[in-house]
């Protein structure tokens, strides 16, 4: 019996052994129904209209920007921080670790990214980021840009 085909007497529908059912596919529920004839001419009735998939997003309002005012995001000035490591020069300093450092040492002292590692692709703010290592009173520092 498996693999062959039956045709059911009366039906109309072939069913393969296989199957689980026989009964013929439910009407779409996108696609437009046939109501019952009334003299003659079937009776056409529409889907509903589709449900939306998230709610409409209105934008906000807008004004005009003030030509010297600063966004209210990002990443302001703060303050300098200093290291125990000496300096003579700018290049003499480094950032304490390869991704983000939040502050600055000796360059023999820096850590180093490891291989096959990657820094992410985020902002820290208070960090070499937005800052900058530099030699401020003969110690390295991160001070703001």
């Amino acid at each position: 019996m498996a693999g062959m085909l039956h045709r059911l007497a009366g039906t109309g529908m072939v069913c393969g052994a296989a199957l689980v059912s026989c009964a013929p596919a439910p009407p779409s529920s996108t696609a437009a129904t046939v109501g019952v004839p009334v003299q003659g001419k079937p009776l056409l009735e529409e889907p509903p209209p589709p449900e939306p998939d998230r709610p409409t997003v209105v934008p906000p309002e807008t004004r005009e920007a003030d030509a010297g005012a600063r966004p209210s995001f990002g990443c302001g000035s703060f303050p300098t921080v200093k290291s125990q490591d000496t300096c003579q020069s700018s290049s003499d300093c480094a950032p304490a670790t390869p991704c983000h450092a939040t502050s600055c040492v000796a360059a023999a002292n820096a850590a180093t990214l490891p291989a096959g590692a990657q820094c992410t692709m985020n902002l820290v703010c208070q960090s070499v980021d937005v800052g900058r290592c530099d030699c401020v009173d003969g110690v390295c520092a991160l001070v703001s840009r």
